[in-house]
Protein backbone atom coordinates (compact mmCIF):
# COMPACT_ATOMS: atom_id res chain seq x y z
CA UNK A 1 0.00 0.00 0.00
CA UNK A 2 1.42 3.50 -0.62
CA UNK A 3 0.08 6.46 1.47
CA UNK A 4 0.84 9.55 -0.34
CA UNK A 5 0.04 13.22 2.00
CA UNK A 6 0.04 16.70 0.88
CA UNK A 7 3.54 17.89 0.71
CA UNK A 8 3.20 21.48 0.42
CA UNK A 9 3.37 22.35 4.42
CA UNK A 10 5.87 19.98 6.16
CA UNK A 11 4.41 21.22 9.17
CA UNK A 12 0.82 20.50 8.69
CA UNK A 13 1.98 17.23 7.40
CA UNK A 14 3.96 15.85 10.31
CA UNK A 15 0.66 15.24 12.85
CA UNK A 16 -1.05 13.14 9.58
CA UNK A 17 2.10 11.04 9.27
CA UNK A 18 1.98 10.23 12.29
CA UNK A 19 -1.13 9.42 13.07
CA UNK A 20 -1.65 7.46 9.85
CA UNK A 21 1.74 5.53 11.05
CA UNK A 22 -0.29 5.03 14.41
CA UNK A 23 -3.31 3.40 12.65
CA UNK A 24 -1.09 1.11 10.38
CA UNK A 25 0.85 -0.27 13.56
CA UNK A 26 -2.58 -0.63 15.26
CA UNK A 27 -3.22 -3.00 12.20
CA UNK A 28 -0.18 -4.90 12.62
CA UNK A 29 1.30 -2.86 9.49
CA UNK A 30 4.87 -1.78 9.21
CA UNK A 31 5.92 1.25 7.45
CA UNK A 32 9.24 2.58 4.98
CA UNK A 33 8.76 6.19 4.73
CA UNK A 34 10.36 8.33 2.05
CA UNK A 35 7.98 11.66 2.57
CA UNK A 36 5.26 12.51 1.10
CA UNK A 37 4.58 8.61 0.79
CA UNK A 38 4.81 6.07 3.36
CA UNK A 39 4.96 2.25 1.95
CA UNK A 40 3.03 0.37 3.98
CA UNK A 41 2.81 -3.16 4.38
CA UNK A 42 0.50 -5.30 5.84
CA UNK A 43 1.60 -9.43 7.66
CA UNK A 44 4.35 -8.74 9.56
CA UNK A 45 4.80 -9.33 12.67
CA UNK A 46 1.43 -10.98 12.94
CA UNK A 47 0.25 -13.44 9.86
CA UNK A 48 -3.60 -12.91 10.18
CA UNK A 49 -3.05 -9.32 10.09
CA UNK A 50 -3.14 -9.56 5.77
CA UNK A 51 -6.43 -9.80 4.63
CA UNK A 52 -8.45 -7.47 2.38
CA UNK A 53 -11.01 -6.55 4.97
CA UNK A 54 -7.91 -5.29 7.18
CA UNK A 55 -6.74 -3.78 4.63
CA UNK A 56 -9.50 -1.75 3.60
CA UNK A 57 -10.75 -0.69 6.88
CA UNK A 58 -7.30 0.89 7.50
CA UNK A 59 -7.97 2.65 4.32
CA UNK A 60 -11.43 4.17 4.99
CA UNK A 61 -10.12 4.71 8.57
CA UNK A 62 -7.46 7.02 6.83
CA UNK A 63 -9.68 8.27 4.58
CA UNK A 64 -12.46 9.30 7.18
CA UNK A 65 -10.12 10.94 9.19
CA UNK A 66 -7.42 13.11 6.54
CA UNK A 67 -9.69 13.38 3.16
CA UNK A 68 -7.84 16.31 2.06
CA UNK A 69 -4.75 14.94 3.14
CA UNK A 70 -3.95 11.82 2.19
CA UNK A 71 -4.28 9.45 -1.37
CA UNK A 72 -3.74 6.05 -1.44
CA UNK A 73 -3.30 3.08 -3.76
CA UNK A 74 -3.69 -0.17 -2.08
CA UNK A 75 -3.56 -4.00 -2.91
CA UNK A 76 -2.00 -7.80 -2.24
CA UNK A 77 1.09 -8.73 -3.79
CA UNK A 78 4.01 -11.44 -2.93
CA UNK A 79 6.84 -8.92 -2.51
CA UNK A 80 9.99 -8.85 -0.16
CA UNK A 81 10.65 -7.00 3.14
CA UNK A 82 13.05 -6.24 5.74
CA UNK A 83 17.03 -6.26 6.03
CA UNK A 84 18.82 -6.65 3.21
CA UNK A 85 22.73 -7.44 4.45
CA UNK A 86 25.35 -7.31 1.85
CA UNK A 87 28.42 -5.05 2.37
CA UNK A 88 26.15 -2.47 3.91
CA UNK A 89 22.67 -3.43 5.21
CA UNK A 90 19.27 -1.58 4.90
CA UNK A 91 15.89 -2.30 5.06
CA UNK A 92 13.87 -2.78 2.08
CA UNK A 93 10.12 -3.07 0.56
CA UNK A 94 10.20 -4.91 -2.89
CA UNK A 95 6.92 -4.29 -4.73
CA UNK A 96 6.60 -5.13 -8.78
CA UNK A 97 5.51 -3.17 -10.35
CA UNK A 98 5.99 -0.47 -8.01
CA UNK A 99 6.80 2.62 -10.20
CA UNK A 100 3.47 2.03 -12.14
CA UNK A 101 1.51 2.40 -8.37
CA UNK A 102 3.27 4.76 -7.47
CA UNK A 103 2.17 6.70 -11.13
CA UNK A 104 -1.24 5.82 -10.24
CA UNK A 105 -1.13 6.87 -6.75
CA UNK A 106 0.47 10.75 -7.71
CA UNK A 107 -2.47 11.16 -10.48
CA UNK A 108 -5.34 10.23 -7.67
CA UNK A 109 -6.39 13.26 -6.37
CA UNK A 110 -6.09 13.83 -2.74
CA UNK A 111 -9.01 12.38 -0.36
CA UNK A 112 -9.36 8.91 -2.62
CA UNK A 113 -8.15 5.40 -2.83
CA UNK A 114 -7.23 2.85 -5.60
CA UNK A 115 -7.49 -0.54 -5.33
CA UNK A 116 -4.64 -2.05 -7.40
CA UNK A 117 -5.56 -5.50 -8.93
CA UNK A 118 -2.89 -8.64 -7.59
CA UNK A 119 -0.12 -9.06 -9.37
CA UNK A 120 0.80 -11.84 -11.47
CA UNK A 121 4.40 -11.83 -9.67
CA UNK A 122 4.93 -14.75 -7.35
CA UNK A 123 8.18 -14.75 -4.78
CA UNK A 124 10.38 -17.21 -5.97
CA UNK A 125 11.03 -18.82 -2.41
CA UNK A 126 13.44 -21.17 -3.27
CA UNK A 127 16.17 -18.24 -4.18
CA UNK A 128 15.64 -17.33 -0.52
CA UNK A 129 17.43 -18.84 2.58
CA UNK A 130 14.02 -19.85 4.57
CA UNK A 131 11.53 -22.47 4.33
CA UNK A 132 8.68 -19.95 2.84
CA UNK A 133 6.69 -21.21 5.78
CA UNK A 134 9.45 -19.79 8.27
CA UNK A 135 9.60 -16.35 6.55
CA UNK A 136 7.75 -14.35 9.02
CA UNK A 137 8.77 -16.67 12.79
CA UNK A 138 6.61 -14.10 14.98
CA UNK A 139 3.49 -14.92 16.02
Amino acid sequence: MLVGFVDEDPVRMGPVMDDVAKRLFEHCGGIEAIAPVFVGTFRWPKLDSDSPEVRRRFVTEVLDAHRDSVRIAHGECDGLTGIYGARMRFSCVAIPEYSAILRKLLDLPFGTAVEIPSTSYKLDTTKTNRDPKDRYPID
